[in-house]
């Protein structure tokens, strides 16, 4: 029984510690924040524009919890790049979904472009660069964003698109 019940306070005790730690690490509003987190976009002077700069770079949010839009959302989006997708050649054999993710800052400016590509089972791969430079330059091209807002005000958010390929051409446009 001394075993049983030293077992049990020694878990109690370390839920006790956790939900405390828990209680007092959250930032304000509750939301993940940080450079450290998984998936944060830290500058990087090789590839990004030194000219874009979050509002406070220890509150960006994710897009799911903020909002952040262009335009009406996805369908603008989708009406947006259209016209340029469609003049993508194709490239057989090329398939799987390309991911360009960055941030939109509380000013509605966007910066910090990163990419992830994986195949159709969602292993990593890597497109042609052709097509790769392609997409994201398409995607740098979306300005004037409209910022998510948290407790009220205008925020800082990471934002995806993802662009399912077959073939070499973009069969769909997912958020």
């Amino acid at each position: 029984m001394s075993v049983s019940v030293s077992v049990s306070l020694s878990v109690g005790l370390v839920v006790a510690i956790l939900a405390c730690l828990l209680v007092q690490c959250r930032p304000k509003g509750g939301l993940e924040v940080g450079v450290d987190k998984v998936g944060a976009i830290a500058f990087d002077p090789s590839t990004d524009d030194p000219a874009f700069r979050p509002c406070d770079e220890e509150r960006i949010a994710e897009y799911y919890r903020v909002f952040p839009r262009y335009g009406e959302g996805l369908k603008t989006i989708r009406d947006q790049l259209r016209p340029a997708l469609e003049t993508l050649p194709g490239i057989p054999g090329e398939n799987g979904y390309l991911t360009v993710r960055f941030i939109v800052n509380c000013e509605g400016a966007a910066g910090r472009y990163r990419i992830l590509e994986v195949d159709p089972g969602y292993r990593p791969k890597s497109f042609p660069a052709p097509l790769r430079d392609f997409l994201l330059g398409q995607t740098r091209e979306l300005q004037g964003w409209t910022p998510g807002r948290q407790e009220g005000e205008p925020s800082d958010s990471y934002y995806m698109l993802t662009f399912k390929i077959r073939d070499g051409r973009v069969v769909d446009l997912l958020p």
